[in-house]
């Protein structure tokens, strides 16, 4: 029997079509109706369908992807596409996939697709094509992931049922004496975009195909796609009794790994490498090893291997540590803002061991914040500052190029305070002032008094020489300081707006965002790294 596949998001057309037709009449049998492409991918992909009749517009995935993907990998599967005449401009594209024959929603008739169906009986009876080596390899991969990830992530399988699969598909793995490693592509944009590969497919294709050969060489794991840039790989060396020889077969795989993706894709790579285990049940527990392994290339830098029992208690040492404690020397904006980027600097190395990723994007999130916000830099320099900096530093991959990204972000903010003119010896005293009162109620009256000036001189002589008045500067500042405690406290936004001058709630949220475009939450949301933990609820913003 020759097996169909129905894909159409419409329930009465795609049970009209499957109960309309006596399909035995033509030896065929309809194994699945599904109402997306995605789902319509998945039965492909595990069943292998003589013929695929799609729409064209459905959810989650479409039609012209779905033809795309089955092209890819088989040139034989029978494609027949529903379609309304809206769509034909895309049908036309369609016919490009080799695809046998369009079907008009409005039009069609039992006796108009039985005829098709006759048709197409005799090109498969007539013309018989065996699946190609690449579509069953191409296969037999899908299956193995899916068996895999299901393990792994869905607890899909008991342990003896997930061994059996394994022996039944015949994988290169045993469960004694495994290893679980994950290797990332180092700057996997650059690949992606020279392969012009946007939503990923091409690539992950071919680095899975470059990996299974590998793998296949050595008869010793399988490889599975974890995430965009990440790819898991479990090996077993059931057959080596000592640690030393383990080793020396794993280094040996993994100096091959990099070669090739060297030679064939020009990237490094970087690996995260678990404990040695028996036993199938191990590998959940492994796989999270190997990932938490893979994290300290954040520390460690690119093209290394990461174990994840061997993890050096000194995380930022060396030339990292001298490169930050740097960062403190190069500020040339005052002796005091000096020593205060030093305390913070030491403070932040004190942490040693107990730093994450995560936590370091916070710490220089709030150091982005800390000198901007007292150099009283003009309110347009500040928001495009901050923003083009602070995507700087939650991109990047080491700890390296976040220094880098930082030091470079002291050196063009002191070039913007060298050239803000110099204020007067009473704007001065002002700004202190504000910088120290911030939190309580401040008029402009109470100003005046403390320069010995009018209320009116003054506001015009702060106009003046600040190119905005007193009252917007005064906001402008407890909204940077507002900033600072989003990204460095778990305060609740009125308690932030409290605890920056603001008595009403309401007014701090739309002050908030008038000056940055996004409301407080909305802000602690991006930039913020673990933002969850604020507590916010449903208040008002």
């Amino acid at each position: 029997m020759f097996k169909v596949l129905i894909a159409e998001d419409e329930m009465l057309v795609r049970v009209g079509l499957k109960n309309a037709i006596e399909w035995d009449k033509f030896g065929m049998t309809v194994i699945a109706d599904v109402p997306n492409g995605q789902e319509a991918w998945e039965v492909y992909q595990r069943d292998a369908p003589d013929i695929v009749i799609t729409d064209i517009k459905m959810p989650v995935m479409d039609g012209m992807e779905l033809i795309g993907r089955i092209r890819e990998t088989d040139q034989t599967t029978k494609v027949v596409i529903l379609t309304c005449m809206e769509d034909f401009d895309l049908v036309r594209k369609a016919l490009v996939h080799h695809v046998s024959e369009y079907i008009l929603k409005l039009e069609m008739t039992p006796e108009q697709i039985e005829k098709l169906l006759s048709r197409l009986q005799h090109e498969m009876k007539t013309s018989p094509q065996r699946p190609s080596p690449q579509h069953l390899e191409s296969e037999h991969d899908a299956v193995k992931e899916n068996l895999i990830k299901d393990y792994l992530f869905c607890n899909g399988y008991t342990e003896r049922e997930f061994a059996a699969k394994v022996d039944y598909l015949q994988l290169n793995l045993k469960p004694t004496r495994m290893i679980v490693s994950a290797m990332e592509i180092d700057q996997y944009w650059r690949l992606r975009d020279r392969f012009q590969d946007q939503k990923g497919q091409l690539t992950r294709r071919s680095l899975l195909n470059v990996l299974n050969e590998v793998l296949r060489g050595y008869e010793r794991g399988e490889v599975f796609h974890d995430e965009e840039s990440r790819y898991v790989m479990l090996f077993s060396f059931h057959d080596l009794l000592s640690e030393q020889q383990i080793y020396e077969n794993l280094y040996k795989i993994i100096d091959h790994i990099r070669k090739v993706m060297s030679t064939y894709f020009n990237v490094t790579v970087s690996f995260g490498i678990s404990d040695i285990q028996s036993g199938y049940g191990a590998l959940i527990r492994q796989y999270r090893q190997s990932i938490q392994a893979l994290e300290r290339k954040f520390f460690y830098g690119p093209g290394k291997n990461a174990f994840v029992e061997r993890g050096d208690n000194e995380l930022i040492g060396g030339e990292l540590r001298e490169k930050l404690l740097g960062l403190a020397e190069g500020w040339e904006v005052g002796d005091g803002y000096k020593k205060l980027l030093a305390e913070k600097i030491h403070a932040f190395l004190d942490a040693g061991s107990a730093l994450s990723k995560q936590e370091v994007q916070k710490q220089f999130m709030q150091w982005l914040l800390w000198p901007i916000s007292t150099l009283h830099l003009a309110r347009t320099n500040r928001i495009e500052f901050f923003t083009t900096y602070a995507d700087r530093i939650m991109n990047a991959e080491t700890l390296d190029e976040m220094i880098e990204a930082y030091r470079q972000y002291l050196a063009e903010l002191a070039r913007l305070h060298a050239q803000k003119r110099t204020v007067s010896r009473e704007i001065n005293n002002v700004l202190q002032f504000i910088e120290a009162n911030y939190e309580r109620d401040i008029t402009l009256e109470e100003l005046a008094e403390l320069v010995q000036m009018s209320p009116n001189y003054l506001s015009g002589l702060f106009k003046k020489e600040m190119q905005q008045n007193y009252a917007d500067y005064l906001v402008q500042y407890r909204i940077e300081q507002a900033k600072e405690l989003l990204l460095g406290t778990y305060l609740k936004t009125y308690e932030v707006a409290e605890k920056t001058g603001f008595t009403n709630h309401s007014y701090f949220s739309r002050a908030f965002k008038k000056i940055t475009g996004s409301s407080p939450r909305e802000f602690r949301r991006q930039w913020m790294v673990d933002w969850s933990k604020a507590g916010e609820s449903d208040d008002q913003e």
